[in-house]
């Protein structure tokens, strides 16, 4: 596969992230850090398509999103702060109040990221660190006293 983010751009039906935030070209996993650094800190929410782009000063490619465009790789810290490490290779302070759980009952976790403004699914490793402090009750989960809301995945910004 090209490494090139030029030839990656000139086949735009092309670029993905599936389920497990990983980046697709033509169905290949992008594995170069350094062109997957590139095109995470270019990809954008495009308000007027409703969908996400790499935009580059040139041309702007829209990205097929399976579920959410960021996602939860895992979770470092103790009982205090919690720190979430997302596959655009960034990490954020987790906020316990923004834990929510999808309307589908297939049991995934998701929580808000980059300043609350995105929704990002948590990976098995990542949500299996929150289990021990997650409480149910009546069918409503909590977590560290918050209420983890349920979410309508088809009525939400990836």
């Amino acid at each position: 596969m090209a490494s090139d983010p030029v030839v990656l751009m000139n086949n735009p039906e092309s670029l993905s992230i599936d389920s497990q935030g990983r980046m697709r070209a033509a169905g290949v996993i992008i594995s170069n850090e350094h062109l997957l650094r590139y095109f995470y800190d270019k990809l954008v929410w495009n308000v007027d398509l409703s969908s996400w782009i790499i935009r580059t000063e040139n041309k702007a490619v829209e990205v097929n999103i399976e579920d959410t465009a960021y996602v939860v790789k895992s979770i470092e810290g103790n009982d205090g702060q919690l720190e979430l490490i997302l596959n655009d290779f960034s990490r954020e302070i987790f906020k316990p109040e923004t834990l929510m759980n999808d309307t589908e009952g297939n049991s995934a976790f998701y929580c808000k990221v980059k300043k609350g403004q995105y929704t990002a699914k948590l990976l098995s490793a990542a949500a299996q660190t929150l289990f021990p402090e997650i409480e149910e009750s009546d069918g409503t989960f909590l977590f560290r006293g918050h209420t983890v809301e349920k979410i309508d995945r088809e009525n939400s910004i990836s």
